[in-house]
C-alpha cells in the first residue's frame, strides 16, 4: 500500500474551516471534515454518491470545487452538484465558473432525480493503479466562513497483476456483522506472510490479524468495534492484494 501523502493534505486540511449549515453524509454517516477510503483498481469506474444535508432553517446557496493531489493524467475526475454535471478538468483545484446552486431549508441533496449532493465520479486509468486524493469544499456563498469539506482517498487493491496474485479468498462473511466475521483464504507457496488490517472510515488502523497457515479460515472479532462503516484489507509481503468494505451492526 502506497504511503499516504499526510502533509500535503495536512496543509489543505488547515486551510479550509469546518462546514457548519451544510454538512457532507456517505451510507448514513456524517463524513465532513473526514477521509473517505475508496478502493479502486485499474481500469475501474468508481462513483460515490455524497448528500448534503442543510442544517438550518433558511435556504443555503452555495458552490462546490475540488482539488486533486497527486495528479493522475490519464485518469478521468469530475463531479456533478446540484442540477449540473461537469466534465473532468485536469487543474489541481477547479472552481466552476457557472452560477450558485441551492439546497432548501431543513433539505437533503439528493433528495430526487436531476438532483445532486456531490456526484464524485473517478474513471481510473485503464492499465495503471495510482493511489490519489481528492477534496471537495462545499462554500455557502452567502457566508465566508461557511465551508464543508470531504476528502476520497482513492486507495488503490492490488500492486501485482491478477494472475500473479498471492492469495485466493472469499469475501467475508456475514457483512454485516455483529460479532464474528471470517474469511477463507489460500496464500501461494512462494509467500510466506499475511495479515488482515481493518481500518475506519478516516483510514485509520483499528484491528489486525495475522495469517498464520497457508490455508484456512480467518476469523475477526468485531464486537469491539463501534458500528459504523469499514474497509479491510488483506496484505500478503507488505502488499495490499485487496481492500473491501465491512459494515458493524449494533450488537
Amino acid at each position: 500500500m502506497k504511503k499516504i501523502l499526510t502533509s500535503i493534505f495536512a496543509f489543505l486540511i488547515a486551510s479550509v474551516g469546518f462546514g457548519q449549515s451544510i454538512h457532507i453524509w456517505d451510507s448514513g454517516i456524517d463524513v465532513t471534515g473526514d477521509t473517505v477510503i475508496v478502493p479502486i483498481t485499474a481500469g475501474s469506474a468508481n462513483l460515490n454518491d455524497l448528500e448534503l444535508h442543510n442544517t438550518t432553517a433558511v435556504i443555503v446557496n452555495f458552490q462546490c470545487n475540488r482539488t486533486i493531489t497527486p495528479i493522475d493524467s490519464c485518469a478521468n475526475v469530475y463531479y456533478c452538484t446540484g442540477v449540473q454535471c461537469y466534465s473532468p478538468h485536469t487543474q489541481p483545484t477547479w472552481t466552476p465558473t457557472g452560477p450558485s446552486e441551492s439546497i432548501g431549508a431543513s433539505a437533503i441533496l439528493p433528495s430526487g432525480p436531476g438532483t445532486y449532493g456531490i456526484a464524485a465520479h473517478y474513471d481510473a486509468c485503464p492499465t495503471i493503479c495510482n493511489d490519489i486524493y481528492v477534496l471537495y469544499r462545499v462554500y455557502n456563498t452567502g457566508a465566508s466562513n461557511d465551508t464543508a469539506r470531504v476528502t476520497l482517498h482513492y486507495m488503490c487493491t492490488s500492486a501485482i497483476h491478477e494472475e500473479e496474485q498471492a492469495i485466493i479468498s472469499s469475501s467475508i462473511f456475514p457483512n454485516p456483522s455483529s460479532t464474528t466475521a471470517s474469511i477463507s483464504y489460500e496464500m501461494k507457496e512462494q509467500y510466506s506472510h499475511g495479515k488482515i488490517v481493518v481500518y475506519d472510515m478516516l483510514g485509520k488502523s483499528v484491528k489486525e490479524i495475522a495469517i498464520a497457515d497457508k490455508q484456512g479460515v480467518a476469523r475477526l472479532n468485531v464486537s469491539d468495534l463501534n458500528e459504523g462503516v469499514y474497509f479491510y484489507s488483506i496484505v500478503v509481503d507488505n502488499i495490499a492484494i485487496t481492500t473491501k468494505k465491512l459494515i458493524v451492526t449494533s450488537k
